[in-house]
């Protein structure tokens, strides 16, 4: 035996496997090859092909001689068997036998039996490659019937249907097994080629046959629907429903509902559309879900045509536009306008529709009409837009003054302007509307202290005056704004041309003009004037709600009478202010005082004076009355009184800058009447306490001239010696140099006057005047906005704090300027210091304010919110301090989830104040709401406040929030396209960031469920 059949004798061997090698080697013992090969014959006629294979091995392995046709036959019986068995090694022993053999007769029964294994194994590209190698001349009828059908069952499989089609056909038209098989898979055939009627003749002949009744009311039932023969489906949706597959189903309800919904008989159609997406398993088309929902729709049945349509949104704008629209109308319906309105423009948006593109536009502006909400989804554009697009509609009329009515109820009117501007040709109408939101985007501006954007927006609604009631009002916020910028007589000059308007009585801010114009001429000292103007602002009393101005006006008056100097007259309306006992009553007490102390009445002004330091402890005015009574006494000669009421003075009020006046004062007290050691021991004091002080260089002139007169003239000397040769020098030395500096400043010279502080500063780093200057020299770099030079300047006042005339004004600049930069370490320092030394009711309530501040932004919270409460306690906080104080307890609280407390003071910032801080406080309203899980209260109270909502940001913000709302609910779709409402509308990138995120998650999430549920291959068609 050559070497290389020995191999491949070996490597047959180890194929056919040991068990088999082991009987071969037992048969030899007791068979014949040629017996052995007659009876693995008889097993193999007697289809026993396993132990017929076996025998084959057997005596394929007992011949040497490798073209003894013994051998040749065992070795092809053995492939035939292997793949009549199925076995794994019916490849390898087939192609083997090829191989050895290729010349061998009955070689095609190996390829068509070994296609036949294929086939069975469902392995239809190998089948067709064995097929392919046989001639069909070897094959029986009956297996060319089989060879026909698996030939074609295959190309069909492979979706060759040109190639399976005639053999399909070749079966059918006799009768053989495979005529049903055969019938079944050319009228599928037909099916996909859409030739209907024909592939209908075909499944008739099969829907009674067992096998195929279950899966032919499915092609049935389809060719009738796609050959619009609703009708027929309807008549035999029973037979159709009881024939079919449970998992056909489905299918054929929605086949049902589909034709009971084209031949719109809807209320019919829902049980079966309800039934086919309840029992579907594979994703539903878009179009099912719009038929379903349109039913429902039809049916007056809105609320449950909702979800359905929702779910019908595609990315096919035609059935978009049908659905959004039929959406809008079902969302009208159930009195859902916000939604609704969404929907209408999405179906003006999608879709090529043009009757519905207007009307769903119009439908979308007219909501927007009833809502005016909703600005980043064009609520005012929507009717520009409109009118724009149909010029000629018969709406046209209808739609301008819906669109005018929009511009002057909501609250957006920096869109309302920018839309406005667009319309080239406005009708009257449309410019009495922009005057107006002209005239309230301006008072938005206005209450953020924008003031050149709002004079920029009231000069356009004064020069659109076609409205003389707005015209008149803002006329008098133009005003206001002069006088805020510290423009009196501008100011003056534009209150006065307001009330020359013949409107200016009939509007709210009349009573306030005359107020306003009563400061406007009392800060330009025209005293005479502002008592006229403050005058007719209390003769309108009666309009008049605040008795806080009615009270101020009264101490005005009295204010200007007492500039004027008469006296009698200006006590009169301090006394208003102390009968009305309501506010400022304690200033009023002590300007009374300060009156009858310039009429002589003394003992009345200590009696007036006295019942402020009685009545009123804590008045700012206290230390002031305290160092008035001691005066007076002085100048009524009640040396006695006056020395204790000075020592009352200095001892309750140690850190009082009046402290130095008043040691001055007793010092001149005990030197009049002669009691000199006295005056010296108080002159010593105050230059001690005060040795750089002006009143310290007086001082030390007095007890010069004691000592002079006296004849201690060399004790004088000694007490110089033991003191600061500072203190000698005050008038001799740096004061030059001082004064040529501070001259400059007084003059308004301060470039030249920085420098000569600079030139003092060089020369006289610790001269008497080093503190006036260093404060003088940080005022004159506040004035250029220099900031880094102004700074060190104060800190040196604050860090000596012997001078209190500097040290307050000092502390108010750095505690300034290090909050800017955001330094609020150390501006807290600074606050806190001016807290301790503050006297006037401004001057504490500023540095109550910083401390507050600093501490939130420190994120000491609980500090911020105990300053804040304790600052609201204060009657003399104004308005923004109100607002600010009320904001950060606000803040502060949602820092530390202390939702409750953060509610409270949002729902007074919502109901109090006019700017930013309003609409603040509503979103936060509802976001706590959103905090705390109650969707459907944070869904209504966002609705409810929209309108109230003046500042993009926070309407932005909201609108987030909204779909936030909407996707807790699950409620995908309105979600989607609130945040993509904020993409395409709003201006800002942060909120426009977020919005965007949010909606590529809701699409991301849609993607992948739509993977999840992609169509499952069907099966059925191969049994």
């Amino acid at each position: 035996m050559k070497a290389n059949n020995f191999v491949n004798l070996f490597i047959i061997s180890v194929i056919i496997g040991f068990c088999g090698l082991v009987n071969a080697q037992q048969t030899r013992k007791y068979h014949s090859p040629e017996h052995e090969f007659m009876r693995a014959e008889e097993l193999f006629g007697m289809q026993q092909y396993g132990s017929a294979k076996t025998l084959f091995t057997s005596v394929y392995e007992k011949i040497d001689e490798p073209f003894d046709t013994r051998k040749q036959s065992s070795l092809y019986y053995m492939s035939l068997c292997a793949s009549l068995l199925c076995n794994e090694d019916a490849p390898k022993l087939a192609y083997y036998f090829a191989d050895q053999y290729p010349e061998y007769m009955h070689l095609d029964r190996v390829w068509f039996t070994l296609g036949n294994y294929y086939f069975t194994k469902k392995q239809y590209k190998k089948a067709l490659v064995e097929y392919s190698k046989i001639s069909t001349k070897i094959l029986s009828e009956e297996e060319m019937y089989a060879y026909k059908f698996k030939v074609g069952y295959c190309y069909f499989l492979q979706e060759n249907y040109d190639a399976a089609k005639p053999l399909f056909a070749e079966l059918q038209q006799t009768d053989n097994e495979y005529k049903n098989k055969a019938t079944f898979y050319y009228s599928h055939i037909l099916y996909t080629e859409e030739n209907y009627n024909a592939a209908l003749i075909g499944f008739d002949k099969l829907k009674e046959e067992d096998t195929y009744s279950s899966i032919v009311p499915f092609y049935i039932a389809h060719i009738y629907f796609n050959t619009k023969q609703y009708a027929e489906i309807i008549a035999k949706k029973e037979e159709l429903l009881s024939k079919s597959s449970s998992k056909r189903l489905p299918e054929i309800n929605g086949l049902i509902a589909q034709s009971y919904f084209h031949l719109q008989q809807y209320n019919e159609a829902i049980p079966y559309f309800d039934t086919y997406i309840q029992t579907n398993t594979q994703t539903i088309i878009p179009e099912i879900y719009y038929m379903a929902g349109y039913c429902y729709y039809q049916t007056r049945q809105y609320a449950d045509a909702v979800p359905l349509l929702t779910k019908s949104i595609s990315d096919n704008d035609s059935l978009n536009q049908y659905a959004q629209y039929t959406l809008g109308d079902c969302y009208l319906k159930n009195q859902q306008k916000e939604f609704a309105s969404r929907a209408f423009l999405a179906a003006h948006e999608k879709g090529n529709n043009a009757t519905i593109k207007e009307d769903a536009l119009y439908h979308y502006a007219k909501l927007q009409y009833e809502l005016s909400s909703n600005p980043f989804v064009g609520a005012i554009a929507s009717f520009e837009k409109y009118l724009n697009d149909y010029p000629d509609s018969e709406r046209k009329n209808e739609a301008e003054t819906f669109l005018s009515s929009i511009y002057l109820t909501t609250h957006n009117y920096k869109a309302a302007i920018a839309s406005l501007e667009k319309i080239e040709n406005k009708s009257v109408v449309l410019l009495q509307a922009y005057q107006r939101v002209t005239y309230f985007r301006a008072l938005e501006l206005f209450n953020d202290n924008n003031l050149d954007e709002a004079e920029k927006y009231l000069n356009l609604s004064i020069q659109n005056n076609y409205d003389a009631t707005t015209y008149a009002q803002a006329t008098f916020w133009k005003g206001e704004i002069a006088y805020l910028r510290g423009n009196y007589k501008e100011a003056s000059q534009i209150y006065n041309l307001f009330l020359n308007n013949s409107r200016s009585s009939l509007v709210a801010e009349y009573p306030l003009c005359y107020y306003n114009l009563g400061y406007a001429e009392f800060k330009q000292k025209k005293y005479s004037s502002a008592i006229k103007y403050f005058n007719n602002f209390l003769g309108l009393e009666p309009q008049v709600s605040n008795k806080k101005m009615i009270a101020d006006a009264n101490n005005r008056v009295g204010d200007c009478y007492f500039m004027l100097s008469q006296l009698e007259t200006a006590i009169v309306y301090y006394d208003k202010v102390i009968m009305l006992n309501f506010y400022d009553v304690d200033y009023a007490l002590f300007q009374k005082a300060q009156s009858e102390g310039g009429l002589s009445r003394y003992n009345e002004k200590n009696k007036t004076m006295q019942q402020l330091v009685s009545k009123y402890p804590n008045s700012p005015y206290l230390a002031d009355a305290q160092y008035e009574i001691a005066l007076n006494y002085a100048t009524a000669g009640n040396t006695q009184a006056a020395l204790q009421a000075f020592d009352q003075f200095i001892a309750n009020n140690p850190n009082n800058p009046l402290v130095k006046a008043a040691l001055l004062k007793k010092g001149s007290i005990y030197y009049n009447t002669e009691r000199d050691e006295d005056a010296v021991n108080t002159y010593k004091q105050l230059i001690k306490e005060y040795p750089n002080s002006e009143e310290a260089g007086t001082a030390l002139k007095s007890i010069e001239n004691i000592y002079v007169a006296n004849g201690n003239v060399e004790d004088f000397f000694n007490y110089v010696r033991s003191v600061s040769a500072r203190q000698i020098t005050v008038s001799y030395q740096d004061s030059i140099m001082y004064n040529a500096a501070s001259e400059k400043y007084f003059n308004g010279n301060f470039v030249d006057a920085e420098k000569g502080f600079d030139q003092y500063i060089n020369r006289f780093p610790e001269g008497v005047f080093i503190q006036k200057v260093q404060y003088y020299k940080g005022e004159c770099a506040m004035r250029r906005n220099d900031f880094a030079q102004a700074l060190p300047a104060f800190r040196y006042v604050i860090a000596h704090e012997s001078d209190f005339q500097f040290l307050l004004p000092s502390l108010h600049y750095a505690s300034f300027i290090c909050y800017r930069d955001s330094n609020y370490t150390e501006a807290l320092n600074y606050y806190q210091k001016m807290s301790t030394i503050a006297t006037l009711p401004s001057q504490k309530t500023e540095a109550m304010e910083g401390q507050m501040l600093c501490q939130f932004h420190l994120k000491q919270y609980a500090q911020a919110i105990e300053l804040a409460q304790n600052m609201l306690k204060e009657d003399k906080i104004d308005i923004n301090q109100n607002e600010t104080a009320h904001l950060i307890i606000a803040r502060s609280a949602m820092q530390i989830d202390s939702f409750n407390l953060a509610q409270k003071h949002y729902q007074i910032l919502s109901r109090q104040s006019k700017g930013e801080a309003a609409s603040e406080a509503l979103y936060y309203l509802a976001y706590i709401q959103y905090l705390q899980g109650d969707w459907d209260t944070t869904e209504k109270y966002i609705f409810d406040m929209l309108v109230n909502i003046t500042h993009d940001y926070w309407l932005a913000k909201s609108y987030i929030l909204l779909g936030d709302v909407y996707l807790q609910k699950g409620n995908s779709f309105q979600a989607k396209y609130t945040y993509l409402s904020i993409m395409e509308n709003y201006d800002g990138e942060d909120l426009k960031a977020i919005a965007t995120e949010k909606y590529n998650a809701i699409i991301a999430q849609e993607e992948n469920q739509n993977k999840k549920a992609t169509d499952t291959e069907d099966n059925e068609t191969e049994e």
